[in-house]
């Protein structure tokens, strides 16, 4: 005998209409069956029609999908898709109700959650006489992981290809050759002994940091020596200054960090950034650095401006003592 597939999670698909405050919009509810709880609540209202052809006979991963792009998109209404996510939320806070309408799934009683749907919508649509279309749907556990593993898959690749076109932006943006990799990135600062930024100019030895928060990004902060492997530290690296350019109160820097490999950084038009003097130690297949010194310098000019203010503070106390005393 075939093994029988236990549904682990139920899906409410609907949508809806209130012609008489012409708002439409789509719901999905989805619960699971084994624990008896709410899993999510999507919504999406518009006062647009176009919505409502958004047919819940779709199956239950694409019409919530539906909903995330017309979101993504901002083609809907927030306040009142707000308020009938909310009410839908109250009402199923209820552990009666909650039961309730898990028990109708289980029946596929699409009349009696129809009735409740438009119950609880009346009140944010402004419509008594609201009507709603939908479809009940039951979901093993296997689709449901097979689903998420395909979105994840999904989202990576979207990531992959707008992390190219970027990178390719870039390319084009500071005319370099083709196959060059551009990085996000930022300058290393210094308030008090570092350079203007408007000063910096191609040539200069500056020091970047890798900002990208990608695996492309990991993967070159590990070659190019910008993270420690023991402490998994990440740490700033030499650079040369290609470019500067000017964008509106932003300067944006390209740095050479690698053979073919660069670092955008956008800073404010009134930062100082780190001129690099220190010794270059091999760390990974590209240099790293040890930049003592200049350390050494900025700690030293810090300490000094301590040692003033606290003499010059002890100065003035031992005046006002003996201004007390007469002695002024």
């Amino acid at each position: 005998m075939p093994e029988t597939v236990i549904p682990a999670y139920g899906v409410i698909k609907a949508r809806f209409k209130a012609v008489s405050t012409n708002t439409f919009g789509l719901v999905f509810i989805s619960f699971n069956l084994l624990s008896k709880s709410l899993e999510k609540i999507q919504v999406a209202s518009s006062h647009f029609s176009s919505i409502y052809e958004n047919n819940p006979q779709m199956p239950w991963h694409d019409f919530e999908e539906k909903i995330i792009n017309i979101k993504w998109r901002g083609e809907y209404s927030i306040s009142i898709t707000n308020d009938i996510q909310k009410a839908i939320d109250f009402e199923l806070k209820s552990k009666e109700r909650l039961d309730e309408i898990i028990y109708f799934i289980t029946k596929n009683a699409s009349p009696k959650i129809a009735e409740f749907l438009q119950n609880v919508l009346q009140r944010p649509t402004g419509d008594r006489n609201v009507a709603v279309d939908l479809e009940i749907e039951t979901v093993s556990q296997e689709e449901v992981e097979e689903v998420n593993v395909k979105r994840m898959k999904k989202d990576a690749e979207k990531k992959v290809q707008q992390a190219q076109q970027t990178s390719k932006q870039d390319v084009d943006e500071f005319n370099l050759p083709p196959n060059s990799i551009v990085l996000e990135s930022s300058l290393v600062l210094s308030p008090i002994t570092g350079v203007p930024i408007y000063e910096l100019k191609p040539g200069d030895k500056v020091l970047t940091r890798i900002t990208e928060k990608t695996q492309r990004g990991q993967y070159f902060k590990e070659l190019l020596g910008a993270i420690n492997p023991q402490t998994n530290e990440e740490k700033p690296i030499p650079s040369t200054v290609e470019q500067v350019k000017v964008v509106g109160k932003s300067y944006v820097v390209l740095t050479s960090i690698g053979p073919g490999v660069y670092g955008k950084s956008i800073e404010e038009d009134n930062v100082k950034v780190k001129k690099y003097e220190g010794e270059v130690s091999k760390v990974g297949k590209f240099d790293s650095f040890t930049d003592s010194e200049t350390v050494q310098k900025d700690d030293n000019f810090m300490n000094m401006l301590i040692f003033v203010g606290i003499a010059a503070g002890g100065l003035i106390l031992i005046a006002l003592i003996l201004m007390m005393l007469g002695i002024f």
